[in-house]
């Protein structure tokens, strides 16, 4: 089963297979030996509007958002490559429509896009050790496994889910940087570099660069006596700073210093700022990997060019009997804390590139629409995803016949018309004001030509079933 995800994907997503020295194969002979070739991807994705750009709001290049070196933005992706071998632990989901999860009450998880599998080489350069990317989503596909996060955030969703009449969890795509706090993310820049072409006399600068790279913190504001200063709300008064908590970096003379540096650093908050901090043309220049490479090797591929907040990649039923349980360091190096699932992992895309959150997460957007604070068809970082991330008792969203009726037009209207149709179509219902049945009749009239709704009408929810004037 897992052999025939495989070769489902290969040729979709950027991937060949090859041999084991590195060599295309045309036997196929074994499928999880796979080539990621980034101009591939790269042109596949170069026809598909994000979010963001349908939205009106500036936008990155095909997966620029991997690196935050401007100059490289445009070509990170199309320059990529990397290669090794996919994992033989996951089953792949189960496909599903929404329609299927009627009754159920929607959970969100949140994750980044990297993926299950283990990489051998970046950049045409076979690294000194193999590094497994033990993943995002795809931590679900794993039997014994469901999700996995810090023990006191893993533990308040499981506690809401027990409080939830037939809960479900279903994912919430964080940003193309957010795998900078899993370990396997700077386990690999720091294989990458260990190859690095440094020269002797660059060392000195690269170590001033590395050791004051900063961190942000919030700190307590205190009277002269030492006494907490508290704001209007009565809570404790913060305010930002900025440390440099990498001064005692030893030195690049060591090609192995990084890595070492990486595998001690206590928080993965400080893993993920000093890859950041390593992350800009400066150091590029001065020979060291680009950390963007090391992003888009331990990605999913599947996911690459996903907007931020896209939901429905993964889903599942929780094991609420089971409760919280440890983790190895086989199903995770990065979270202690994980709860399994009841039956296989599953999808709800349907060959969409996912779905906005604000879009299924109905509800929630509503509200913060009302509040000003965010609901519309990109997420508003302090507004919806902070809900999303943190706020189990919020971040909820009964599947009822009028989301099934919103979903199930996304995902066709993307089907047959195209990615842009679909955010044009969830942009019209993320406008304004509670969503009703006027709404979704008057987004789908100006986004769906009368032959094409002909078409659909099948396959959607009825539209007259929901009364008029009918809310959330």
């Amino acid at each position: 089963m897992a052999r025939k995800f495989v070769s489902d994907i290969i040729g979709d997503v950027g991937e060949t297979a090859i041999d084991a020295l590195g060599r295309p194969i045309g036997a196929l002979t074994d499928l999880l030996n796979y080539f990621r070739d980034g101009s591939k991807i790269a042109s596949d994705l170069s026809d598909i509007p994000s979010a963001r750009e349908v939205a009106g709001q500036s936008s990155l290049p095909e997966a620029g958002g991997y690196t935050s070196v401007e100059s490289v933005q445009p070509r990170l992706l199309r320059e990529h490559q990397s290669q090794g071998v996919l994992s033989n632990e996951t089953v792949p989901p189960e496909q599903i429509n929404i329609g299927a999860l009627r009754g159920k009450t929607l959970m969100s998880i949140v994750g980044d896009p990297t993926g299950r599998h283990t990489v051998t080489s970046v950049g045409g350069q076979d690294l000194p050790e193999p590094v497994a990317s033990l993943a995002g989503f795809q931590y679900i596909d794993v039997p014994g496994q469901g999700y996995a996060g810090a023990k006191s955030a893993t533990n308040n969703k499981l506690n809401e889910a027990l409080r939830t009449e037939d809960p479900y969890y279903t994912s919430v795509l964080m940003a193309e940087q957010s795998g900078d706090f899993a370990m396997h993310t700077g386990e690999l820049f720091g294989q990458m570099f260990r190859n690095a072409p440094i020269a002797s006399k660059d060392i000195l600068k690269i170590d001033e660069i590395i050791r004051n790279i900063g961190m942000p913190v919030k700190i307590k504001v205190r009277n002269a006596d030492g006494s907490v200063v508290k704001n209007a709300k009565g809570e404790d008064k913060l305010v930002g700073r900025t440390v440099r908590p990498f001064t005692d970096f030893p030195s690049v003379k060591n090609p192995d210093a990084v890595l070492n540096y990486i595998r001690n650093l206590p928080t993965g908050t400080q893993r993920a700022y000093f890859l950041k901090g390593l992350d800009r043309a400066t150091l590029q220049k001065l020979g060291v990997p680009r950390v963007g490479d090391a992003r888009l090797a331990v990605a999913d591929a599947q996911q690459i060019g996903m907007d931020w907040g896209t939901t429905g990649y993964r889903g599942f039923v929780p094991d609420l009997e089971k409760g919280a349980l440890p983790t190895t360091t086989q199903n995770s190096t990065t979270y202690d804390t994980g709860i399994d699932k009841i039956g296989r992992s599953q999808s709800f895309l349907e060959g969409s590139r996912g779905i906005p959150a604000n879009l299924l997460f109905r509800d929630n957007a509503a509200l913060r629409r009302e509040a000003d604070t965010g609901g519309n068809l990109v997420l508003s970082p302090t507004g919806d995803y902070k809900v999303l991330e943190s706020s189990p008792k919020k971040a909820k969203q009964l599947v009822d016949d009028q989301l099934i009726d919103i979903v199930s037009t996304f995902t066709e209207l993307e089907r047959r018309g195209g990615r842009r149709a679909s955010l044009q179509y969830a942009q019209e219902l993320l406008s304004s004001g509670k969503i009703t049945a006027q709404m979704i009749d008057a987004a789908r009239k100006a986004n769906i030509p009368s032959w094409m709704l002909a078409a659909m009408v099948p396959s959607l929810g009825a539209i007259s079933a929901i009364p008029e004037g009918d809310g959330i």
